[in-house]
């Protein structure tokens, strides 16, 4: 946008708006209502006002909610949080702040992906002094949604950080974490997935397989 642009009138609340807005097919949301907004929301071209009034008041019940979710089952070290309710099978997931959750049927989760990033987390200055190396694993779990307003909602969550000697691609420490938060990480797409199918209860009581991984998600 231009120095000189024009305000433009808020479809939702009637305040104008100059930046940060989202235009819709038959209006404009300012970035106030956007907050009210799911973090997750699919916009698009075609994304009309009726759509976004939808999602608002769907919002506007999670809310409701919220203070009294289960939290039965709670992973992420991280700024992000995602919370399962057991009993009625669902869960509640926090934008990547920490804020705004929403609440959804495990039902809903179509499929899920992992996707790995790796980092360094040493200093320049730590390179040339010390010999160590700390590495910081990353992992996303995507869930695609069979919802309205949301088609993916991603989960990110981070492995604790691995202190490693001046050799990396022979360092077996780090080959043997990098793998076991792998592992983990990829429990959390099999727990996420199979509840879709299948509840955590039977998982729990029918499978040592379940147990172990509900026993080793629940550190997190």
């Amino acid at each position: 946008m231009g120095l000189f642009d024009k305000k433009v009138t808020c479809s939702v609340c009637g305040g104008k708006a100059k930046k940060n807005y989202e235009e819709l097919k038959d209006g404009i949301l300012c970035k106030k209502c956007l907050k009210n907004v799911s973090p997750w929301f699919s916009f698009e071209p075609e994304t009309t006002l009726e759509q976004v009034r939808g999602n608002m008041e769907l919002k506007e019940q999670m809310k409701a909610e919220e203070a009294a979710f289960p939290r039965d089952l709670k992973f992420g070290e991280g700024l992000q949080k995602l919370y399962i309710d057991k009993a009625q099978r669902r869960f509640m997931i926090t934008d990547l702040l920490g804020h705004n959750p929403d609440i959804y049927s495990l039902d809903a989760i179509k499929s899920c992906e992992l996707k790995t990033r790796e980092g360094l987390l040493n200093t320049d200055q730590e390179m040339r002094t010390s010999l160590k190396r700390e590495y910081l694993y990353t992992f996303q779990v995507v869930m695609t949604m069979d919802d309205p307003y949301v088609k993916q909602i991603p989960f990110e969550f981070k492995a604790k950080p691995v202190i490693t000697g001046p050799t990396r691609l022979n360092d077996e420490v780090l080959e043997k974490a990098k793998d076991r938060s792998e592992t983990t990480a990829g429990s959390i797409v099999n727990i996420l997935s199979g509840l879709s199918q299948k509840t955590i209860d039977t998982i729990e009581a029918n499978t040592a397989e379940g147990e172990a991984i509900i026993a080793e998600l629940s550190a997190y």
